[in-house]
């Protein structure tokens, strides 16, 4: 018998969580969660497949902690950091 493939835990910053896992987490719909991410206050997806998507668990962690206009400010100023 063969070992389960083993899950991401919390502590698994480099885990990828797709939509069902991201709306359950956050407690937001569909909608919103694209509407935020337009305006660049929602971690930005990363596109697996043409009908797969996924975000980065530290960065939607981050984001929880922050909210919409804390991840924006912190966003904002990473992308200062590397222009300078």
């Amino acid at each position: 018998m063969t070992d389960p493939k083993p899950t991401p835990t919390d502590d698994d910053g480099d885990a990828l969580w797709r939509r069902p896992e991201i709306l359950r987490r956050v407690g937001l719909g569909a909608t919103t969660v694209d509407e935020l991410e337009k305006r660049d206050r929602f971690p930005r997806r990363i596109v697996l497949s043409p009908r797969a998507v996924a975000w980065r668990s530290w960065e939607v962690r981050r984001w929880m902690e922050l909210g919409p206009d804390g991840w924006q400010r912190d966003v904002a100023a990473r992308d200062q950091v590397r222009v300078a």
